[in-house]
């Protein structure tokens, strides 16, 4: 036990050197969340307006407002087709299949972070079945904004649904689409009028489809793609900052309490 004076010379050090580091973190965290938003900001762009500044036209839809006059707003009823026919994942060959769940999906980013079979997550339920390619999307609330694309063949949980377009619309569009504000408020709406906290097929029929050109569609898919992976390499790098922040105050703390640093001599 160190003497008082000490005590309180390495109690005023620490609690100096972790406010800086934390308030440093806070200030981070808060660029982490500014970053998401300017991803979200330029998806919604992205999707909606276009990348062309082609002159915009009042869609008459009220999610999706003001949009290019030259493409075509549908409805997801007569666009998009969601799979249906459940199959058992304790049998070959869906047991040893990828099994996509909304907690496999990060949340606004398109990105599966997990990916586990069915037999290993013990699955005993009926389980939907997607093709490499689909679109998969998480129909329960909060989890509205986990969309993802299937870059496999793969099964779903009954919480998402794997869905195409009728039509041939590139997929990634169709999930920048729906990672876009005017989808994300549609769904958020449609999942409150039931007592369930999710959207069924009904609801999510009813959902504005917005559809560019296909080679419109594929040049915006490329120019999301880019800068998204811009904001996710920043999100990234600042995350890693965070937590070498936080391993650099735990080190300091043990330092300090075990006489590797003398506090006296900082303090003074």
């Amino acid at each position: 036990m160190p003497p008082l004076d000490e005590q309180c010379a390495i109690a005023d050090f620490l609690d100096r050197e972790t406010d800086r580091i934390d308030t440093l973190i806070e200030e981070q965290q808060q660029l982490i969340d500014l970053l998401r938003e300017r991803r979200q900001s330029v998806i919604t762009r992205g999707a909606i307006e276009g990348i062309d500044q082609a002159p915009l036209v009042d869609s008459g839809n009220v999610y999706l407002g003001a949009v290019p006059g030259h493409w075509t707003v549908g409805r997801f009823s007569r666009d998009v087709a969601i799979n249906g026919g459940q199959v058992d994942p304790r049998e070959d060959p869906w047991t040893d299949m990828v099994l996509v769940a909304p907690n496999h999906v990060k949340g606004g980013t398109g990105q599966i972070v997990e990916r586990q079979t069915a037999r290993e997550q013990g699955a005993d339920s009926g389980k939907y079945v997607a093709t490499a390619g689909q679109v998969l999307y998480s129909k329960i609330r909060p989890a509205l904004n986990k969309v993802a694309v299937a870059d496999e063949d793969c099964l779903t949980s009954a919480d998402m649904y794997a869905m195409s377009s009728r039509k041939g619309d590139e997929h990634r569009y169709l999930l920048y689409y729906m990672l876009a504000r005017p989808f994300h408020t549609f769904a958020t709406l449609m999942s409150q009028r039931v007592k369930m906290p999710k959207i069924n097929r009904e609801e999510l029929g009813e959902a504005p489809w917005l559809r560019p050109p296909l080679d419109e569609q594929r040049r915006i898919v490329a120019y999301l793609d880019e800068q998204s992976a811009k904001i996710d390499t920043l999100i990234a790098e600042t995350e890693r900052f965070i937590e070498l922040s936080r391993e650099r105050r735990a080190a300091l703390i043990t330092a300090a309490v075990t006489g590797q640093i003398d506090v006296r001599a900082e303090v003074a």
